[in-house]
């Protein structure tokens, strides 16, 4: 296992600090647990926070584990297969083509358009650290108010030290930039961790063709592709891809 780059490292720190929060008592790892697959510890369907942690989040909290691999929000055909396409780009790979006639009665040359991708549940933000930002700036959740309250609190962080090692001393000085270094170190430990994406599952070994499901598990899957019952396999993919 390859070791983690000093900016990860500093993203760990800060993953498991609850000073960055108002409240004092919450980190990214309160609600993104390792121990439960980096979701909540818990069965509350959402999760206390806010300035004085009396407050509570308005939804669940989804797990953070292979978000490395979830692609950019985009819409596009509902065809079971994830590709990252926007809507400039079907503009373009369709130019030219010929148009089925339509009438109020026929819809032969719509496609179903479906969105897809993008980090929390409504795929508002692509990256990881734009995600990292989202729970700091909470009011129900990390609850800071403004980049220079959570500049200050990162500043006075042990990661703050390695931050100005390798962004230099005025990273103190600017707070929005200590801010989108400090969230981009998080989101370099959530890549760089394996943790986050362990692929150990048998599940995964059945992928890999060195586990075999059992006859339940077999309906299962076949309910899980079925496009008349589950058909979880149009956005959720089970099948090996080329990596």
């Amino acid at each position: 296992m390859a070791p983690l780059s000093a900016v990860a490292l500093a993203g760990r720190q800060l993953f498991f600090d609850t000073t960055l929060s108002a409240s004092g008592h919450a980190s990214c790892a309160t609600c993104h647990n390792p121990a439960a697959a980096y979701a909540a510890p818990n069965a509350l369907a959402v999760q206390p926070g806010g300035a004085d942690g009396r407050g509570t989040g308005i939804r669940a909290v989804p797990s953070l584990r292979y978000t490395d691999r979830t692609p950019e929000f985009f819409i596009g055909p509902d065809d079971g297969v994830a590709e990252n396409v926007n809507v400039t780009q079907l503009a373009l790979q369709n130019a030219g083509t010929t148009r089925a006639p339509k009438t109020v009665g026929s819809t032969a040359s719509a496609t179903a358009m479906v969105p897809r991708g993008g980090l929390f549940w409504d795929g508002r933000v692509n990256t990881l650290q734009d995600q990292a930002m989202g729970p700091l700036f909470n009011v129900a959740e990390m609850a800071n108010h403004r980049v220079a309250d959570a500049a200050a609190r990162i500043r006075a962080t042990p990661a703050a030290a390695v931050l100005v090692q390798l962004f230099g001393a005025a990273i103190l000085h600017s707070p929005a930039r200590l801010v989108d270094e400090a969230m981009f170190a998080i989101a370099r430990f959530e890549v760089e961790d394996p943790s986050f994406h362990p692929y150990t599952s048998r599940y995964d070994r059945y992928l890999e063709g060195t586990a075999t499901l059992t006859a339940t598990e077999l309906r299962g899957l076949a309910a899980f592709e079925d496009t008349a019952r589950g058909n979880c396999a149009g956005c959720h993919l089970d099948k090996a891809g080329r990596d």
